[in-house]
This record gives C-alpha cells, structure tokens and sequence, in this order.
C-alpha cells in the first residue's frame, strides 16, 4: 500500500469535491429541448349544428347583449362583490372590512355600517372574547326586482364561521341586496340577511 502524504490526500479530496459538483451541476442544469417536428392537434368540438350534408360543425356565435343585459350583469357583479366583502369579516381587523365596502354603497349605507353596524359588530365580537371570522362566497344572485336605476337580488352566500382556532361552522345564508343607480354606477342601498341554513 501506498502512505500518502497529507498534502496529496487533500488534493485526492479537492478532485473528487470538484468531480462530485461538475456530475450535480451536469445532471441539475437544464438542457436546452431538442428541436421537435410539430405536432399537429386535433381541432377541439365546436357546438353547433351539423349539416346533413357536411361533417363539419358550424358554430352559432352569441348574440351581443342587450343593454338591460349588460344593466343587470353590472347591477348583478356589485351585489355579488359587496356580499362577499359584507359577509366576510375578522375581528382581527379594527374596522371590520367597513372600509372596503364604502365605494360600492350609498350615503345613508355608509352612515349606517359605521354609525351602528361597526360598533354591533366590535361589540358582540371583541377580542377579549377570543378569535372570531366570518366569511362569505357568494357564487349566485338572482333578480327579483328590477326598474329603471333600481335592481333588487337575492344573493345565496356560502359562509364559514371560525371561533377560536379550531372551530369551524359552514352554512349558507341568503341576503336581499338592493341597488340604485347613482351618477352611472351601480351602488348598494340596502342588504338583509335572511335565517340561515
């Protein structure tokens, strides 16, 4: 056997470190794709009606929306919107999501959510009385009333109230929101949460 010397076992070690590195950085680096032919796709099922005398699908497009259609769909995003930031709330924050809301509603709202609903809301769910938070999903709204600048929905939220670090209870609630139309923009006027199921 060979005596090394200890000059020439730490050049031994330095090799197989750098070989050890070149071997990672060879397996880790990516490498470039090679060059492939292209694929050709099948094309994706279009609805349509078929003719009797061709295979192929025609597709029918759909009709631009009407301007009570788009009044609705604008009406019916803010509703949405403002049940979802109405419903969801912590008592974490100082205001209550109250601030999120101003924007989307009207004057007397406003007045309401932070001259009464705020001080309930602090009240009831201090932090002194441990972690609270509601939340609220509110994937469905559905016109019950409507007139020109006025829309009232009822907006189906799906809610998940969380007290203390381990409770956690899911319902669904519904609440009648009704909007008016203010210089062009769809504002919240009034919101009642029903029971809850």
């Amino acid at each position: 056997m060979i005596a090394l010397t200890p000059k020439q076992r730490l050049l031994i070690l330095l090799a197989l470190i750098i070989l050890i590195l070149a071997l990672i950085l060879y397996f880790a680096w990516p490498k470039s794709n090679p060059i492939q032919a292209p694929i050709k796709q099948a094309s994706a099922p279009t609805a349509g009606v078929k003719s009797s005398q061709s295979a192929t699908a025609t597709t029918n497009p759909l009709p631009p929306a009407t301007p009570e259609e788009k009044k609705s769909a604008e009406a019916k995003l803010v509703a949405l919107t403002f049940v979802e930031r109405f419903g969801t709330f912590s008592n974490d924050s100082a205001d209550f999501n109250v601030s999120a809301l101003k924007p989307m509603v009207t004057d007397a709202l406003n007045t309401w959510l932070n001259n009464t609903y705020l001080p309930q809301q602090q009240a009831l769910y201090s932090q002194d009385k441990g972690f609270y938070r509601l939340t609220a999903i509110a994937p469905v709204a559905d016109v019950l009333e409507e007139r020109d600048g006025f829309v009232k929905f009822e907006v189906s939220a799906q809610r998940v109230e969380t007290k203390g670090p381990d409770s956690e209870k899911k319902f669904l609630q519904n609440i009648i929101v009704e909007l008016v139309k203010s210089n062009n923009d769809w504002l919240v006027n009034s919101a009642y949460w029903q029971a809850r199921r």
